[in-house]
């Protein structure tokens, strides 16, 4: 298929100018036609294999693109936009294989590649004793390659007792490279590696029991150690070096209860959720130096829909 946009994003901004209060705008505008095409051939009932080809883009959201200046309520420094931002291009590559021993129980393996011109980054642009400044720069280009391996397996091989229990999960590898600007080359700390904010290895796991009034699900997420603020140097000297983040194990718990009312006419569900069960820490450093730990608490929720 084909896939038409035509976007633009704008940003009034107020300014005061020589006591006067007026407006100041930032527009992006573009058109793209994005092609999406996919391939499936099936060998027999349990083996398939599937290559596609897509184009997409994303664009800089609203805190990305004003530069208006706030506090970061974590990490004590300022942040501002960049009005001078463009939306990242990508192209993704997909070939995955797929062996399926029923009609529920799966297993795939997926090779990727993507290209993304103009990636926005996280980075800083000033660094001081006191009050650190981050802002969004486009780099020139990123590579990213790697292998994603899901399955599906329902637990009642076991026994008759747990054949309500589903066990599925994912584990992805991902290599990436980023090309920067000469300008960007001449401040950045690091040259040489991969995609800001981006984990080389990610696995998720969950364990459901699903039955006809009743969900729970344990779902767990854990990320490998991935760069966060990139370093600024000048000439060759290093005034800040890049700071990796190392993220905490996920755990959250879902319970979901269905009910019938009135007859039968009204399906009502009762949600209750924890996130982040585990409470884990999260720990910045910078080489084998730890410059920052925090906590974000765990979250519970009751809620209650009702369809008619």
């Amino acid at each position: 298929g084909l896939r038409h946009v035509n976007l633009t994003e704008t940003i009034h901004q107020f300014k005061t100018i020589n006591n006067t209060v007026g407006s100041e705008d930032n527009s992006l505008e573009f058109q793209k036609t994005l092609p999406d095409l996919a391939f499936k051939y099936s060998f027999n009932k349990s083996n398939q294999i599937k290559l596609a080809y897509s184009e997409t883009f994303v664009y800089p959201d609203f805190r990305e693109f004003s530069n208006t200046e706030f506090i970061h309520p974590v990490f004590i420094a300022k942040i501002a936009g960049n009005p001078e931002l463009i939306e990242t291009d990508i192209q993704s590559y997909d070939l995955q294989y797929g062996y399926y021993f029923n009609d529920t129980d799966n297993i795939t393996t997926s090779l990727f590649y993507k290209h993304m011109d103009n990636p926005i980054e996280d980075t800083r642009t000033f660094t001081s004793s006191t009050l650190d400044r981050f802002s969004f720069v486009n780099s020139s280009e990123a590579d990213l390659s790697g292998i994603e391996l899901s399955w599906y397996k329902n637990l009642g091989f076991i026994s008759d007792y747990t054949k309500n229990f589903t066990f599925f999960g994912n584990y992805t590898y991902i290599e990436s490279k980023i090309s920067l600007t000469p300008e960007q080359q001449a401040i950045y700390t690091t040259s040489e590696r991969g995609l800001q904010g981006l984990s080389p290895e990610v696995i998720n796991l969950s364990l459901m029991y699903q039955n006809k009034t009743r969900s729970l699900n344990f779902s767990y997420n854990k990320m490998s150690e991935r760069l966060m603020r990139i370093g600024l140097k000048n000439g060759t000297v290093i005034l800040t070096l890049d700071d990796y983040e190392i993220p905490p194990h996920l755990l959250d718990f879902t319970w979901i209860e269905k009910f019938k009312w009135k007859s039968a006419q009204t399906d009502i569900d009762l949600t209750f959720k924890i996130k982040n069960l585990l409470d884990g820490e999260t720990v910045w450093k910078q080489e084998d130096k730890v410059t920052l730990k925090y906590k974000t608490g765990s979250t519970y929720s009751l809620s209650l829909s009702m369809k008619i």
